[in-house]
């Protein structure tokens, strides 16, 4: 079943497959589809559909991990097209230099199209960035391994 709110429940319920992610996708579309076709041919990594997205998985220190989600604009709350990196689970598994590079270059392939938090790193309309600072972005992404 799709994702969609349920107003009774107060809530989103269903998970999303790539065709309603990509018909849901803002400007990110294009960025968004190599980056998952890429994702996906690599051994090892894997896509985890979601109500909201999906999620980037693959082994990293020997255990199965959300390296990134990857969710279309919501008109619903107002937001757009977004990579996140949920910071706590990446530092689990690699180490805080590993880590703290790969924020580095997120930010710098970024830059004011990031939302940093605590918990998160977001990159907002990746679609939407230059050419050069998408193939950037693309490799923080995959410098992982």
């Amino acid at each position: 079943m799709a994702s969609y709110y349920d107003e009774k429940l107060m809530n989103w319920v269903g998970i999303m497959d790539a065709d309603q992610f990509y018909r849901e996708c803002g400007k990110s579309r294009k960025f968004f589809r190599k980056l998952i076709a890429d994702w996906d041919s690599i051994a090892g990594c894997t896509l985890h559909w979601e109500v909201g997205g999906v999620s980037l998985c693959a082994y990293l220190g020997g255990k199965k991990a959300k390296v990134f989600g990857l969710a279309p604009q919501c008109e619903r709350i107002g937001r757009p097209d977004r990579v996140t990196l949920a910071r706590a689970d990446f530092v689990r598994y690699i180490s805080k230099n590993r880590a703290a590079k790969r924020e580095a270059e997120l930010l710098a392939a970024a830059g004011a199209q990031t939302e940093v938090g605590a918990a998160s790193i977001e990159v907002l309309d990746p679609g939407r960035l230059p050419a050069d600072k998408q193939v950037a972005l693309m490799k923080a992404i995959f410098d992982v391994f």
